[in-house]
């Protein structure tokens, strides 16, 4: 199963020294395994579970950051990242058929990946007009569960 779509995230995070805004994509491949069933022509269900490998792409963008006692800088800087990472995922799924062709599904995934951690180098011009480094970082936790329902159509 072929995964490709966006994870939506806060546009902007503030978190004492840095704001920041982000946007995370993932395409991704996972082998699943598990018992499924039907009962008729109207009712299956499944439940899968296994292993993923996803490439993350990290955008993010540094708004501002403050330095103890000197006030805000604008930062302006864009950080650019790619994380490939091996997880796992687990999904139940309900399926309801309308007719032949169209039906209605429930369920929800989970996948689990390590937490990635990000360090960035920024450099601001000080009171004295000198380039000074200040390190951004942060950990992304990239787990979650997700909720599915929808419309299907088979031809």
């Amino acid at each position: 199963m072929w995964t490709l779509g966006v994870i939506p995230t806060p546009t902007t995070l503030a978190t004492d020294p840095f704001e920041w805004e982000s946007s995370f994509t993932a395409t991704g491949l996972a082998v699943l395994f598990g018992p499924g069933g039907s009962s008729g022509r109207t009712l299956r269900w499944g439940v899968r579970l296994g292993p993923v490998l996803t490439a993350f792409h990290d955008e993010t963008q540094l708004i501002e950051f403050y330095e103890s006692g000197a006030g805000p800088y604008t930062g302006g800087e864009e950080f650019d990242n790619w994380y490939t990472l091996f997880g796992a995922t687990g999904s139940v799924l309900l399926d309801v058929s309308l007719n032949r062709s169209f039906g209605v599904y429930f369920g929800g995934q989970f996948q689990f990946f390590p937490e990635q951690s990000i360090e960035e180098q920024v450099y601001y011009k000080d009171s004295l007009d000198a380039w000074s480094p200040v390190i951004f970082s942060r950990d992304m936790p990239l787990s979650g569960v997700v909720v599915k329902t929808g419309v299907r159509y088979s031809f």
